[in-house]
């Protein structure tokens, strides 16, 4: 779009000049013509403004149409004056000694070809109030000078000013686009990652997609601990310049410190590039002081159609990178279209995730927790659930990752405790003396913040829960954070509220964790009472479960879900069973109709 700026800014000053040097010695047709290709040009160049104000903000969208509507009907006004000019005038004339004059529509021109670059001016005002980020306010000083230019020529033409404004605007915008601290990386001199980020959602735009390749080195830590960094940046430096050799027109983006994207915008020359890069990987990489034979690990996306922004983009590469991990080096694989759709679908996910966040919208299932010795319900434990709108329910596992790795996590965990109070205040469990706990799962961020900390306390102490109704579940992986936990921990059991060792046996089986911390309860992870088939093993897990009765724990066996594992957990002497054997998690009212049917079923 620019370059199309740049040709016409050249097409436009030339025809001044043009103008400006033949009125005297030219023709009355020519004349005119010459003026008229002025007029038209001057009035194509704002229009192409416009629209690459609209492109590089973001608005030229169908949300926006109405602008680019309002641009097109003020364009053919102006181009019916230009054309019909040399018929009849109304525009502007020549007398028989060459002088000239303007006509009685002269002044109606000029309105609609301002409105275009107060238009151009407008735009990236507009694409900030709808909540686009743009550092792009070069186009309303182009807009301005412009008009500035303009306006000084209407009232003195022999000052051609016009020409003199869209020169200045051009080079604007250029220093603009060549901003190294906006557009190139300082290091590699290849575009960044956020000009990445922009031209992406450009190209999804406008509809438009090419193959990249992703290409991350490996063993870059390595070489830094054994060569120092200077050497490491110096061979990131001479990758990138080996890419840009290779590339052509293809465009180089560094995307993390020591990983690539190259646009193949060459497309049919796709194979010949990926050849000429396997090629170069083969010789040994000369950099400094070092002599390595260079490994990448790359892959390759044919198409970005599908994708809905760079964010989701990124999303997609993330996973190839994490699924294509253990790939063989200076391999290019393809990456196949189920992975984009499953990045599609995490995106969509992370939406409707913050929209049950943002409704309030979280709701709990309760599985229930079956006493072994008097087989009655003695607990519950609260999973959060999201029914939305758009997908339907979701899945814990497909929403927990997301909301943990977006920080969303703490805004569930504090709904999910808000839910849980309100079933517990609701719920008619004074009838129900066996009933002792619900326990809730706080993750990492959770625990490790003690302003989150107080805020569950003060959801609880709101309704008046007494303490001892809640159980916090802890995973075995949070509970090696000794250094780190104690604290918060110490300062939950020292209110009441009783905690729970999750997960128990998926990852290291730290015992000693269980000595430092509070805890009250052992969950036993399904795959530990899965794997007992003999009797070595059941032997293990009675004692395991002995030492856990000897610190003071209660064992909670999970995964149960059959009469074989029933039985598994019974003889090793776990005190509590939960599982599909006996329940999945269910909604609120029917964990509640459960309840009172397993007691009725205890009375008989």
């Amino acid at each position: 779009m620019f370059g199309l700026i740049l040709a016409f800014s050249i097409l436009t000053i030339g025809t001044n000049l043009l103008c400006h040097y033949t009125i005297d010695t030219a023709s009355r047709t020519i004349n005119i013509l010459l003026f008229q290709a002025v007029f038209s040009l001057q009035l194509i160049l704002a229009v192409l403004l416009f629209f690459y104000a609209l492109t590089i903000c973001g608005l030229f969208n169908r949300k926006h149409a109405w602008l680019t509507v309002i641009t097109t009907v003020l364009s053919l006004a102006s181009l019916v004056m230009i054309t019909t000019n040399i018929v009849n005038g109304w525009l502007f004339f020549f007398d028989k000694d060459m002088n000239f004059y303007r006509g009685f529509m002269y002044e109606l021109y000029f309105i609609p070809f301002e409105i275009i670059l107060i238009g151009s001016f407008a735009v990236p005002f507009i694409a900030l109030h709808d909540g686009n980020t743009t550092d792009n306010l070069v186009i309303p000083a182009y807009s301005i000078i412009v008009a500035i230019c303009i306006t000084i020529q209407y009232f003195v033409p022999s000052l051609i000013l016009s020409g003199l404004g869209v020169m200045i605007g051009n080079t604007l915008i250029y220093l603009n686009i060549q901003n190294s601290g906006k557009g190139t990386d300082p290091l590699t001199s290849v575009y960044s990652r956020e000009a990445f980020t922009k031209y992406i959602d450009e190209l999804i735009m406008e509809k438009k997609s090419y193959p990249l390749i992703y290409a991350d080195i490996v063993g870059t830590s390595t070489i830094n601990k054994t060569f120092g960094e200077t050497n490491g940046n110096m061979m990131i430096s001479q990758v990138a310049a080996m890419l840009c050799g290779l590339s052509g027109k293809n465009l180089i983006f560094r995307y993390t410190g020591d990983s690539f994207i190259i646009l193949v915008r060459d497309t049919q020359h796709l194979n010949q590039f990926k050849d000429r890069l396997l090629g170069k990987l083969r010789s040994r990489f000369e950099t400094g002081t070092m002599s390595i034979q260079l490994q990448m690990r790359m892959f390759c996306i044919m198409d970005t159609t599908k994708e809905t922004s760079s964010e989701s983009l990124t999303r997609t590469i993330e996973m190839a990178e994490k699924a294509l991990r253990n790939a063989q080096p200076n391999t290019i694989p393809v990456i196949n279209q189920e992975m984009a759709d499953e990045s599609q679908r995490t995106t969509e996910i992370k939406k409707a995730l913050q929209r049950a966040i943002d409704n309030n919208s979280i709701e709990i299932f309760l599985q229930p927790v079956i006493d072994n010795k008097t087989g009655k319900v003695a607990a519950a434990e609260a999973l959060a659930r999201i029914s939305d709108p758009l997908l339907g329910l979701i899945r814990p596992m497909d929403f927990i990752p997301i909301a943990e790795e977006t920080g969303m996590i703490s805004s569930m965990t504090l709904q999910v405790v808000n839910r849980v109070c309100m079933f517990l205040k609701s719920a008619p469990l004074d009838c129900y003396r066996d009933f002792k706990w619900v326990s809730i799962n706080l993750s990492i961020s959770d625990c490790l913040s003690r302003a989150q900390g107080e805020k569950i306390c003060n959801i609880i102490s709101s309704y008046g829960i007494n303490p001892s109704k809640i159980s916090f579940e802890i995973t075995e992986t949070m509970a090696t954070i000794e250094k780190v936990l104690p604290e918060n921990l110490k300062v939950l059991t020292e209110k009441g509220y009783t905690l729970a060792l999750d997960d128990f046996g998926t990852e290291y089986a730290n015992l000693d964790s269980a000595l430092r911390l509070p805890f009250s309860l052992a969950k036993l992870d399904k795959s530990v009472i899965h794997i007992v088939h003999n009797g070595n093993r059941m032997k293990i897990l009675k004692k395991m479960v002995e030492v856990f009765s000897d610190l003071g724990l209660e064992t909670v066996a999970e995964g149960v879900d059959s009469q074989e594992i029933v039985n598994i957990a019974t003889s090793a002497g776990a005190r509590y069973l939960q599982g599909f054997f006996y329940s999945k998690p269910l909604p609120v009212n029917v964990f509640i109709n459960y309840l009172i049917s397993n007691k009725e079923q205890s009375k008989q």
